[in-house]
C-alpha cells in the first residue's frame, strides 16, 4: 500500500523494513520538496528505500514533490537522468512499496514518464 494521497497534500517519508530473528530492517526514502520557477534535471534525483544486506525486509520508497513553471529532464541521457522513489528489493523478487511523485507545473510533462519511477502524478 502507497502512503497518502496522490496529490500529496502531506509529504510521507518511506518506512523501513521489518527485521528478522537477529537482522536489522533497512530503512525507508526520504521526503523531499522542490520549489522553483525553472526545473532542469541533468542527473538523478532518488528517495528510495533501501535493500537489506541479508534477511531483513526492504524499506519504501519516500515521496517527492516538485512544483515549478518549467519542467525538463535531459531526454538524451534516460539510463542517468531520472527521478524515482522505488522501494527496495529483497530476496526471491519481493521489494518494498514504491513512494509517490507529483510534478506540479505548467508544462507538458508526457515525454519525460519513462525517466520517472513510479508514475507521477501531474496536476
Amino acid at each position: 500500500m502507497t502512503y497518502g494521497d496522490k496529490a500529496l497534500s502531506i509529504l510521507h517519508l518511506g518506512s523501513g523494513g521489518g527485521g528478522w530473528r537477529s537482522h536489522y530492517g533497512s530503512r525507508g526514502g526520504g521526503a523531499l520538496q522542490i520549489e522553483c520557477v525553472n526545473f532542469e534535471n541533468d542527473g538523478n534525483i532518488k528517495v528510495n528505500g533501501d535493500s537489506p544486506i541479508a534477511y531483513g525486509g526492504a524499506g519504501s520508497g519516500g515521496s517527492i514533490l516538485i512544483i515549478c513553471q518549467y519542467f525538463q529532464l535531459n531526454i538524451n541521457d534516460k539510463k542517468s537522468c531520472y527521478i524515482h522513489v522505488k522501494g527496495g528489493y529483497i530476496r526471491q523478487s519481493r521489494k518494498g512499496g514504491d513512494g509517490r511523485i507529483r510534478i506540479k507545473t505548467e508544462a507538458n510533462v508526457n515525454k519525460y514518464v519513462d525517466q520517472i519511477e513510479p508514475v507521477p502524478y501531474i496536476g
